[in-house]
């Protein structure tokens, strides 16, 4: 039985550096922004998940219940998936600080119309562990 951890917020939450100490602690494999490269990623993630082999996919657009219906119906087929939902908070404030502010990513601008168009749709799946948005100062 395989296990896949979807991490979801908004740009600037904290996904990616969650995500990436989460797959360093367990091994999992790691399948980050995963919907912009999907007809690479989704065949390996169906390939590792079969293999019995943990993932972990930190994206933001599984925040919207469609997104998220559509990977769930794709991935039917696995047998004896475990899902596992972590979500950040919905505090629009704490993750646009931490887009101005951090030095990691280029495309602030463009993170911050990712977050205002996300606050109104993002929906928190009923079984999620939400977890708090840290403002981090990375100057």
């Amino acid at each position: 039985m395989a296990k896949l951890t979807f991490l979801l917020g908004l740009c600037g939450s904290g996904k990616t550096y969650i995500a990436e100490r989460l797959a360093t602690q367990t091994g999992a494999e790691l399948f980050s922004d995963f919907l912009r490269d999907q007809n690479k990623n989704f065949p390996v993630l169906v390939k590792s998940l079969n293999s019995g082999i943990d993932c972990i996919i930190d994206e933001w657009k599984y925040s919207i219940p469609r997104f998220r219906d559509k990977i769930l119906a794709d991935l039917a087929d696995v047998p004896n998936l475990e899902v596992e939902w972590i979500c950040f908070e919905k505090d629009r404030a704490s993750a646009d600080w931490n887009v101005v502010h951090r030095t990691n990513k280029a495309d602030t601008e463009g993170h911050l119309r990712i977050n205002e168009f996300l606050s109104d749709v993002y929906q928190y799946p009923a079984q999620a562990q939400i977890l708090k948005i840290t403002r981090i100062d990375a100057r």
